[in-house]
């Protein structure tokens, strides 16, 4: 029970507790093993596993099991050496093929993984060995980028469920399916798999509480596509319905997924910052311009105003820069008439902050060397804004 709803520090307390009253039940120390290795406790699951092939070594599993451990813990080598005793005792145990594929995929090995993965479909008693050769074939092929391929592997799993009506199987191929095509970017595609998946098990005779999970389970899918979509709105209207349901059905990992996805949206929106600042800057920027256009056809031989000749130019990067341009004939040269009254040049600027209603220009003119060293600042146009505020050291110019 414990070890099914994830909470591993009760599951080790408790199989503990059964090694020690039936210190020959083999099964305890394996499933204390994997509630070690959940907790990477590596050391504890690791003399687990070793107790669980002293007591039944004539038996695959506890191979096959210690082999798991041992690739979790990317000793490659060593993992790929237990699944061969473990063949070599059972050369049916297919799923140490399936392991042994892991393996060399993540060490590098794709050819050599794909080709481990055929000698288990050639192997393959039931559907279910052979949908399991299909997933790892699946599985190279979305790491290796071919993700047309492994469509194309997913189909064929689909094909065997389908035959044999297998509910869970079809559905768990269409999230799958689903996975592959919002990778492609086929977001649409993505949702009416992912909506297919959802119908599948809610029209079949499967139990209430995998249907309420797969309903749950929905609002994660449909949230994803919506980070993807970039439409945040309803990524957070989503991962709200999911975070409840999951907390509802006490579920830890779907928890943990909701805060994920709350990362994943938080993110989007942190990407978004530039893009957002820079729109509205340039919306308060077009109406100064016009307001300042007609200012000056207005009041063109006026001397208070003529201030208003000078522009800003404004560059968006990761952060936006903004530095002084002299417009309508203007000149830095001493002689000019107009000379006192321009505004300084940015030898370095440092960013662009919304206060109420001002934007400012935090920036130096490099003191008379123009060379950046300088302190100072520039107090920009006036203009609708956010209270983001001012940074410190800078002066009013």
């Amino acid at each position: 029970y414990y070890f099914g709803q994830q909470d591993f520090d009760q599951a080790i307390t408790h199989y503990k507790k059964a090694t020690e009253l039936a210190p020959d039940y083999s099964t305890a120390f394996n499933i204390l093993g994997y509630a070690y290795r959940q907790n990477e406790a590596y050391s504890d699951a690791e003399n687990a596993f070793k107790k669980y092939i002293e007591l039944i070594p004539n038996d695959p599993n506890p191979y096959d099991s210690y082999g798991e451990l041992l690739l979790k813990m990317g000793r490659f080598d060593d993992s790929i050496a237990q699944y061969r005793k473990a063949l070599s005792i059972d050369s049916n145990f297919v799923n140490s093929h399936f392991a042994i594929a892991a393996a060399l995929l993540y060490a590098g090995k794709p050819d050599e993984a794909s080709a481990e993965l055929q000698k288990m479909t050639e192997k393959a008693r039931s559907d279910g060995e052979r949908r399991t050769a299909l997933f790892g074939q699946m599985v190279i092929a979305a790491d290796s980028g071919k993700l047309d391929q492994a469509l194309a592997e997913v189909e064929k799993q689909y094909a065997l469920g389908e035959k044999s009506n297998d509910v869970p199987a079809m559905a768990g191929d269409l999230q799958l399916k689903g996975n592959i095509l919002l990778e492609m970017g086929r977001h649409d595609d993505a949702k009416q798999a992912y909506d297919q998946a959802l119908k599948t098990t809610t029209d079949s005779t499967l139990s209430q509480e995998v249907k309420d999970n797969a309903a749950r389970v929905h609002h994660y899918n449909l949230a994803r596509v919506a980070v993807a979509k970039k439409d945040l709105a309803a990524a957070k209207t989503e991962t709200d319905a999911y975070r409840k349901g999951a907390e509802a059905a006490k579920n830890a990992n779907q928890v943990k997924q909701a805060h994920e996805l709350a990362g994943r949206i938080a993110l989007e929106e942190k990407k978004n910052e530039p893009a957002a600042f820079a729109a509205r800057l340039n919306m308060v920027l077009r109406r100064e311009e016009a307001r300042i256009q007609e200012m000056l056809i207005k009041h063109a031989n006026q001397r208070e105003i003529q201030w208003i000749r000078r522009m800003l130019a404004v560059e968006f990067g990761d952060v936006p820069r903004a530095y002084s341009v002299l417009a309508y004939g203007q000149s830095r040269k001493p002689d000019s008439p107009w000379h006192a009254d321009q505004a300084a040049m940015f030898a370095r600027g440092e960013g662009i902050w919304m206060g109420e209603g001002e934007l400012y220009f935090t920036c130096t003119s490099g003191g008379a060397a123009k060379d950046g060293t300088g302190v100072g600042g520039h107090k920009g146009w006036r203009g609708e804004g956010g209270p983001y505020g001012v940074e410190d050291g800078t002066t009013d110019a």
